[in-house]
């Protein structure tokens, strides 16, 4: 049985595997904070979330997240 976070992390990984953005909106809310350990910046909130990972699908953009 998957915890509340497993699925978090599924609907995450979706989300960004259909490049989706609007989706996370149901996951996600404005208290977020997403840390680039290699630049040190800091992604707030949806918008925020989103930028991350546009960024990432931007370098590959057949990149996609499995588990």
């Amino acid at each position: 049985m998957k915890t509340g976070n497993e699925n978090i992390a599924l609907k995450l990984y979706d989300t960004f595997n259909n490049r989706d953005w609007d989706k996370l909106k149901e996951f996600c809310d404005d208290r977020c904070e997403v840390h680039n350990m290699a630049t040190g910046e800091q992604f707030n909130g949806i918008q925020g979330m989103k930028k991350w990972l546009q960024y990432w699908s931007s370098l590959a953009t057949d990149m996609k997240c499995d588990v």
